[in-house]
């Protein structure tokens, strides 16, 4: 179950992977990247538990990097558009948001398999 939600409430069109991933998210607007790491991930989304005291709200537009293969996430050439479309309560400066990716990332599970299969693991 994500973020509260039913089997039933789930719809899935990209296959879903758990995988936690560095990354980084800029609110439309903002000033400052808020660090994170996402707890699953596919082509359509993420989501992600992010290191903030401000809270995201759905509907909320912003950038996000994350790094797909252990690169580290420097350039601004690898931010993709997304949106919240569900967050949870901030609790000691951590929140958890579900993200809606405006173009697939085709290299979303292709990265995670193969960042899992140099370190040994398989993703699940």
């Amino acid at each position: 179950m994500v973020l509260g939600l039913t089997r039933e409430e789930e719809r899935r069109v990209h296959e879903r992977i758990g995988a936690q991933l560095s990354c980084k998210l800029l609110p439309q607007g903002g000033a400052k990247y808020l660090p994170g790491k996402t707890t699953n991930v596919s082509a359509g989304g993420a989501q992600i538990r992010v290191m903030t005291s401000r809270p995201l709200k759905n509907g909320d537009k912003l950038s996000v990097a994350v790094s797909w293969e252990s690169e580290a996430i420097l350039s601004k050439r690898g931010l993709s558009a997304a949106t919240v479309v569900r967050s949870g309560p901030v609790g000691s400066g951590e929140q958890t948001v579900a993200l809606r990716f405006e173009q697939a990332q085709k290299s979303a599970t292709i990265g995670v398999r193969a960042s899992a299969a140099k370190r040994g693991r398989t993703a699940a």
